[in-house]
């Protein structure tokens, strides 16, 4: 049987590597390096090392999710 559940979801992460963060987002890595370097993301970093707090990816989340809402309702009014 495939496990389905999503295998960060048992740890309590405050931070994730940039990769664990593409696997929440169910986006690539590089995916997210872009929205880094545009700014829509925002990470902590310490030398070489970046993590991203779990809080920052959910706001981020939200805001897109709600800016989608927003799109798909002007486009209908303009239908």
């Amino acid at each position: 049987m495939l496990n389905t559940s999503n295998p960060l979801s048992s740890r309590q992460v405050a931070y994730l590597t940039i990769p664990e963060a593409a696997e929440y987002l169910r986006v690539s890595p590089r995916t997210v390096y872009r929205w880094l370097r545009e700014g829509r993301l925002q990470r902590f970093r310490l030398g070489n090392v970046s993590r991203i707090e779990m809080a920052a990816l959910d706001r981020f989340v939200a805001q897109f999710t709600a800016n989608l809402e927003v799109e798909n309702a002007a486009d209908a009014a303009n239908s």
